[in-house]
């Protein structure tokens, strides 16, 4: 039991979190290219149907806050890019970039889209984004803020690389307790606009999508580590029953969506929300 699996989650495990995120990069997860929680209810026929209409929900809110089309999109922590693909075509963007922290991640994206010729991608830390002030008009972040408290430091870099007045479209969830200071991080960052609360609408996609998640999970990860990890798995998937399930279904974790747009910082270090929370 010390070779193989064993020995490159033990290796993972005690390494950087690039190589944790490597390790669960290069695990096989055949066609899969999108991993969120989800949205509920769906028309749309593909399997990962419920993680793209995440990304349609967004575009709606963008479309009905004047979005005209043909604009540069950047998306922080991508993944497989899938969710990327499919809003590149519905926004009809003009130049579509994804970045992600994992290098397999960005060597699997540049192989996978290479014939697509209005997709990017790009290995980088959110924290430190490696673009000019000013490079897009719209930006893309679907559950990589909650890596990062309250996401103060990711949200002043997506403030310096939108243009004037351009996109922050924002999907994520936090404990409600947090939902307060992500908030006033927003706000603090110069990042306006109002959060939704759509835990519902996750909740049921979470419930619907089980099944395909737990086939998921018994293709791609290998026996020994969902043997150690069953639990943590399940919870990471949000599948029926488990802890971030519950989390979902009692409403003590929230989920939020916004499309937020680029204001003058606010310089202050008291943490306030923005107005009546939307979420309480």
């Amino acid at each position: 039991m010390s070779g193989g699996p064993f020995r490159r989650l033990r290796t993972a495990l005690r390494g950087s979190r690039r190589r944790q995120y490597d390790l669960v990069y290069g695990l096989d997860w055949g066609e899969t290219t999108t991993n969120n929680y989800g949205f509920a209810p769906t028309s749309l026929g593909s399997p990962e149907r419920f993680q793209l209409q995440m990304y349609d929900s967004l575009c709606e809110l963008l479309e009905k806050d004047g979005w005209a089309g043909s604009g540069r999109v950047l998306e922080i922590s991508c993944g497989r890019a899938g969710g990327l693909a499919h809003l590149a075509t519905r926004l009809h963007a003009s130049v579509t970039v994804g970045m992600d922290f994992s290098r397999v991640g960005s060597a699997f994206c540049k192989r996978h889209y290479a014939a697509n010729e209005t997709l990017r991608f790009a290995v980088g830390d959110a924290h430190e984004l490696p673009f000019a002030d000013g490079s897009f008009d719209v930006v893309v972040d679907v559950e990589a803020s909650n890596q990062f408290r309250d996401g103060a430091a990711l949200f002043r870099e997506v403030r310096r690389v939108l243009r004037p007045g351009g996109a922050f479209l924002f999907a994520d969830s936090r404990m409600a307790r947090m939902v307060p200071r992500v908030e006033a991080a927003l706000e603090g960052a110069g990042l306006q606009g109002k959060l939704h609360d759509i835990t519902e609408h996750v909740r049921r996609a979470c419930e619907e999508d089980t099944p395909r998640r737990l086939r998921l999970l018994r293709a791609a990860v290998p026996w020994p580590y969902r043997v150690l990890f069953a639990s943590r798995m399940k919870s990471y998937a949000a599948v029926t029953g488990s802890r971030m399930y519950e989390k979902f279904r009692t409403h003590r974790r929230k989920y939020f969506m916004g499309c937020l747009r680029k204001g003058a910082p606010v310089r202050t270090g008291v943490p306030h929300a923005i107005g009546p929370s939307p979420l309480s």
